[in-house]
């Protein structure tokens, strides 16, 4: 999910102006309300994310 999320972010972006802001690098990091998924970990890993 979080490949799709990134793969189409300025779709994402688009969906409310709140989102207009976010980038990639914020979704590993400040975005986080909750704990990372051990695949969602792994993705911002292997991408440079975290």
């Amino acid at each position: 999910m979080v490949k799709a999320v990134i793969d189409n972010l300025p779709a994402f972006k688009a969906m409310h102006p709140m989102l207009g802001t976010l980038t990639k690098k914020q979704m590993a990091h400040e975005a986080l309300v909750a704990p990372l998924h051990e695949g969602a970990e792994r993705f911002y890993r292997e991408n440079g994310l975290m």
